[in-house]
């Protein structure tokens, strides 16, 4: 059962953790800490884990204890689940964005991709590369068709897929329009 020395050590270990930048290996860091404070206790420390994250006590604890984790959940708990998206999904995109340039006379676009992890990408393309993104990530969309046997991608995707199609089919015929 964790006590609220524990607890306090815990805090002053979970500071100096969350004082660097969040990596890949905080969250790890973040575990080895709560395996050592609950006392080597894999369960224990699953549950203080889910607590934190979670923002709601899983374990029993006695009075003095449950107000310590609370604080604990309160400072930390959000910069600990943030550390745990970054360890899991770390070099996944968190946010796309293009501004449209005029340079001159042609137009470029200036494109901003961070990652969850935090790092950022700046790219220019111009329409020729635009089109071949494009059709490299049409290509990835069919390869997961390919290899989607039980059909869940299909179903769960399904809608933006067809939202895109009829984009893409309205911008076509504007395509088409404005060429003849």
């Amino acid at each position: 059962m964790l006590n609220k020395e524990k607890l306090a050590e815990l805090d002053v270990h979970l500071q100096k953790i969350l004082a660097l930048p969040i990596t890949r290996c905080s969250y790890r860091q973040i575990q080895n800490l709560l395996f050592e404070v609950a006392n080597r206790n894999q369960g224990e420390t699953i549950k203080l884990m889910d607590s934190i994250i979670n923002r709601s006590i899983k374990m029993n604890t006695d009075a003095k204890s449950e107000e310590a984790i609370k604080d604990i959940i309160e400072r930390f708990g959000a910069s600990i689940a943030t550390a745990k998206e970054v360890h899991d999904r770390g070099e996944f995109i968190a946010l796309l964005s293009s501004d449209l340039l005029m340079q001159q006379g042609q137009i470029l676009f200036s494109n901003f991709i961070k990652r969850i992890d935090g790092k950022e990408f700046q790219f220019l393309s111009d329409p020729e590369s635009l089109f071949n993104i494009l059709e490299h990530f049409v290509g990835r969309l069919e390869e997961l068709k390919r290899n989607d046997e039980s059909g869940e991608y299909a179903k769960h995707y399904r809608k933006r897929m067809e939202a895109f199609t009829s984009r893409l089919s309205a911008l076509n015929k504007e395509f088409h329009d404005s060429s003849t």
